[in-house]
């Protein structure tokens, strides 16, 4: 008895199914990239400003090796504020209309936001994990609980 894989046919049905999978798998990341591409400056305030705290957004680009350096410190303030402070991550070549309203030239660049999405710090380009702590320190002082 001949298997149905064994053939010509066969193997072209399995390169036509892995082919296939390989493209929804590209479609899916597609569509995820195009969701939170340049969405409205006023969505994304409704969206991290509903918990209530006041928010530090990083905006970075893909291209920047000086963000790629920060990630990780900017990982560790997240750990730190975390049920303090909200996080927010605004890539620059995607969410061009964010970048825009809060005039950002060039990355990285941090941004502090009050709870009510009122700009209360900023700091342009790579920082010491202390220099952003204190900027959140000062930027937050008395609207955190026990800061």
């Amino acid at each position: 008895m001949k298997h149905f894989f064994s053939g010509t046919a066969g193997k072209v049905t399995i390169v036509t199914a892995v082919l296939l999978l390989v493209l929804c798998v590209f479609l899916a990341k597609t569509m995820q990239e195009e969701k939170k591409a340049d969405i409205e400056p006023a969505q994304a305030m409704q969206e991290w400003t509903q918990d209530g705290l006041p928010v530090f957004v990083d905006f970075t680009a893909d291209w920047c090796s000086y963000c790629r350096e920060m990630e990780s410190v900017i990982e560790e303030l997240r750990e730190e504020y975390r049920g303090k402070v909200s996080f927010e991550t605004v890539d620059i070549d995607r969410q061009k209309k964010l970048a825009k309203e809060f005039g950002v030239a060039s990355v990285p660049f941090y941004l502090l936001l009050s709870a009510d999405g009122e700009p209360i710090a900023y700091y342009p380009g790579a920082a010491e994990k202390e220099t952003l702590a204190s900027m959140i320190d000062a930027g937050t002082a008395g609207l955190l609980s026990g800061g």
